[in-house]
């Protein structure tokens, strides 16, 4: 039964390595359209680049909005140009996508030649099978979109003509490898270090390192041109060590103590196991074979946080091709090579236990895929039932004309991206450039400006903790008020804390907040200094310092858009007053944080067994007058309009809020998004419940 498998796999053998690679292209091109149907496309990466690809392919190179000076301040990639073309047929982010997966998939091939050629056919297909279910290249695949998904292909044909000592197509190939990014260029010096200890031809040791220097020098000139420091702004990551690079280069080796417990840390071993596992750390035994990503992991390993995330994302792409080139050398030295003196302890292994050798490699490629890469997640993702909120986001982008600047959030990005001029809320926000390298100011022409306000409880838990932006947090609640005064900027429409407004736009009802002083006589209802009475049917304290003392106009509705999108949807009015200043939890709080408590508003729906059927959060007042800033003598009135699951359509429900603070972090998901993780929930008091409803 061995023999005829065997047979069979050697007489359609290209065939099974082209369906694989064919199968591999069809399903994560699928996943990942999925997922940018469903707007899971939320890491601001690929509506980077695809406006990046949109504004090139209409003759605008390197042209981009989202960060000003356009995209060479970010990266030199000239590989970009050709594959402009590719994208001018279909100028959308799924073309990106596409092109994406199938750049992954293809790499199969010429890795398969590479270990055909070394070993044998049959550890050919081995490693075939390996890349295509490695969780570090599903991960990257799935993670917004890259460049340097193009790397691995390109570098493994290079590496062909480097095996076969064939120097004329080597030295055509090598630039366009270093054409993916401008990093690539420590690869190429690094190969000729490794042609070098080969003992290979001069050419192969000479080209790639004097190309390598020049590239990257040139590409460093290119990049600084285009940032207001004149440098690389990713040389934030390394500010710790230096300002500058030779700074960082000298704090090397001045404190080598603090650079080698730097690098030493558990997390930089976390994200070389999970590099190494899927290949059951074969690449250790050939480890001459991975001095030329020495550069780019050096490069990962010092920067100061985030780093076991790196095979979740796109970064181990740099580190994967040599690290499979190590593998397949060393199952060629330690298990096919024919024995030339000593055996060593691995040929051993293999001679007496090859079933078991051959088990454990495929268990670790198997676990690994499982664990480490997204299936799982995929599954349960597809199977479940879509984000009921997407349906409100299509409503809204659908009003935003094709052409028209405009200002959204990060998870919107991307759907908004394929114009001339886009912007990022997260920079109009906080008032600042990348990385606060310089100040930002949205551009007089935008003329739309989307506003998620939950996305503003993930703006303070990444900004309030990021060492560039941390300084910058206060006053940017003041700031967004201010610009939406300043331009004239007027709600267009809202939808569960989406909030559409246009500059100079029509006029509507403002959605946000209102600040009354309170007047001196009040009886059953409160008056405030504009004649306005406040109802006080409601009287529930929050905590010591903040109390709800009045609800009006709550009523759930069914709604039919022009546009055909349909929803249940509450609306209701509350009312709030401040008690007093602080009290002891907001100083401790401010004490260990820098920044006073702000307290998020939890709205629940609650069924007849007092079970809590539905939750979510939204900042009060829409995020643009925050709880920190409610003074004494103000009553706030915020205005709500949240979405009714339609899951719960016909049920009688009770209607809760209460005053939660939140503290938590943005992290990696299971299919490779970027999701908000609530660490802790601080309860301020019991909820107050509004009223009974029946959702319609």
């Amino acid at each position: 039964m061995l023999k005829k498998i065997k047979k069979i796999l050697k007489e359609h053998r290209i065939a099974i390595i082209w369906s694989s690679i064919a199968l591999y292209i069809a399903v994560l091109s699928l996943v990942s359209i999925w997922k940018y149907i469903n707007l899971q496309y939320n890491g601001i990466d690929l509506a980077i680049l695809n406006q990046v690809f949109w504004n090139t392919s209409h003759g605008n190179l390197f042209a981009m909005s989202t960060h000003p000076r356009g995209y060479l301040g970010d990266h030199f990639t000239p590989l970009l140009l050709p594959l402009s073309l590719i994208y001018s047929l279909i100028r959308s982010p799924q073309t990106l996508l596409i092109m994406q997966s199938t750049a992954l998939g293809l790499a199969a091939w010429p890795l398969y030649i590479i270990a055909k050629d070394r070993i044998n056919w049959r550890w050919g297909i081995a490693f075939v099978g390996a890349w295509l279910l490695n969780p570090t290249v599903w991960n990257a695949n799935l993670f917004e979109f890259h460049l340097v998904a193009f790397l691995p292909v390109l570098f493994f044909w290079v590496f062909i003509y480097y095996q076969r000592n064939e120097f004329v197509k080597f030295a055509w190939l090598l630039p366009l490898v270093l054409m993916v990014r401008e990093d690539v260029s420590l690869i190429a010096i690094g190969l000729g270090i490794l042609a070098w200890i080969n003992k290979r031809d001069k050419r192969f040791i000479i080209f790639p390192i004097i190309l390598g220097i020049i590239w990257f020098l040139g590409s460093m000139q290119i990049i600084g041109a285009h940032t207001p420091t004149g440098m690389s702004k990713f040389i934030f990551y390394y500010s710790w060590l230096g300002d500058s690079v030779s700074d960082i280069l000298l704090n090397v080796f001045k404190h080598p103590i603090v650079f080698l417990r730097h690098l030493f840390r558990p997390s930089v071993f976390a994200m070389i196991t999970g590099l190494l596992l899927p290949l059951c750390f074969l690449p250790i035994l050939r480890p001459k074979f991975l001095i030329p990503i020495i550069g780019p992991f050096l490069g990962l390993a010092l920067i100061p946080s985030g780093i076991s995330n790196v095979i979740l994302l796109h970064y181990g792409l740099m580190l994967l091709p040599l690290i499979f080139i190590a593998a397949v050398y060393a199952a060629w030295r330690n298990f096919e090579m024919p024995p030339t003196g000593k055996q060593n302890f691995v040929n051993k292994v293999w001679k007496k236990h090859r079933t078991l050798t051959i088990s454990a490699l495929t268990l670790a490629v198997i676990y690994s895929f499982i664990t480490l890469g997204p299936p799982v997640g995929i599954i349960k993702n597809i199977i479940t039932s879509p984000d009921e909120r997407n349906g409100a986001i299509r409503h809204i982008l659908k009003q935003i004309p094709v052409n028209a600047p405009v200002a959204a959030p990060s998870d919107l990005l991307p759907y908004l991206s394929s114009r001339q001029k886009l912007y990022s809320m997260h920079n109009v926000y906080i008032g600042q450039q990348q990385f606060a390298f310089d100040k930002y100011e949205l551009p007089i022409e935008a003329e739309y400006l989307l506003l998620d306000t939950k996305e503003i409880i993930n703006y303070r838990f990444e900004q309030m903790k990021h060492p560039a932006y941390a300084k910058y947090f206060p006053g940017s609640d003041e700031r967004l008020r201010n610009l939406l005064e300043e331009r004239g900027f007027s709600l267009i429409d809202q939808i569960d804390g989406l909030l559409l407004l246009q500059a100079q736009g029509r006029p509507g009802p403002q959605g946000f907040v209102r600040v009354n002083e309170l007047a001196p006589n009040a009886t059953e209802e409160l008056l405030t200094t504009d004649n306005r009475h406040i109802p006080t049917n409601i009287q529930t304290v929050m905590n010591s310092t903040f109390e709800l003392i009045g609800l009006e106009n709550m009523s759930p509705k069914r709604i039919e858009s022009p546009d055909g999108y349909i929803r249940s949807e509450i609306d209701f009015t509350l009312h709030w007053q401040r008690l007093k200043e602080t009290n002891e939890e907001q100083n401790t709080y401010k004490f260990a944080t820098g920044e006073p408590a702000d307290y998020q508003l939890s709205f629940m729906l609650r069924d007849s067994d007092n079970n809590i059927v539905h939750q979510e959060y939204y900042p009060p007042a829409s995020g643009l007058y925050p709880t920190s800033n409610w003074q004494l003598g103000e009553i706030i009135t915020t205005e709500h309009s949240y979405l009714l699951p339609e899951a719960l359509r016909g049920k009688k429900l009770d209607v809760l809020v209460q005053l939660v603070r939140l503290e938590g972090i943005l992290n990696v998901n299971s299919i490779r998004g970027i999701d908000r993780f609530i660490e802790t929930e601080e309860e301020l008091a019991i909820p107050a419940v509004l009223g009974e409803i029946q959702i319609p």
